[in-house]
């Protein structure tokens, strides 16, 4: 009798054992969740998009007043939400921004492949 509960006794700490396990990866996944979250945040301050991007926050404020990198106003700065910075990326991809006119320039580049790509 002793042996059954023995065995009722390991079969117990094994589902123990497994729940564990299962409440450790859950807990696991959600620490991995939280930190990715902090380490991507959903917008950037003026600041940050010039380091995110590699460029001088002169020329961000540039991209800006020209209508290329869309910010929401917040107090005496801007953010710039991650998805904006993505789909900048994407689409002035190859393109040269090096100056006011290469900005303009690759703004309406870039609306003219919009406008085609509609067209279709």
């Amino acid at each position: 009798m002793s042996i059954t509960t023995a065995l009722i006794s390991l079969d117990e700490f094994t589902e123990f054992i497994k729940k564990q396990t299962e409440l450790a990866s859950l807990h696991a996944i959600q620490v991995e969740q939280a930190q990715h979250s902090s380490v991507y945040p959903l917008s950037y301050t003026t600041q940050q998009t010039s380091e995110q991007l590699h460029i001088h926050e002169e020329k961000i404020n540039t991209l800006r007043r020209l209508g290329v990198l869309k910010g929401i106003k917040k107090g005496k700065g801007y953010i710039f939400p991650k998805f904006i910075l993505d789909k900048f990326l994407e689409d002035y991809l190859d393109k040269d921004i090096t100056t006011e006119n290469d900005i303009i320039n690759a703004r309406n580049e870039v609306e003219r492949e919009k406008a085609q790509k509609k067209s279709l």
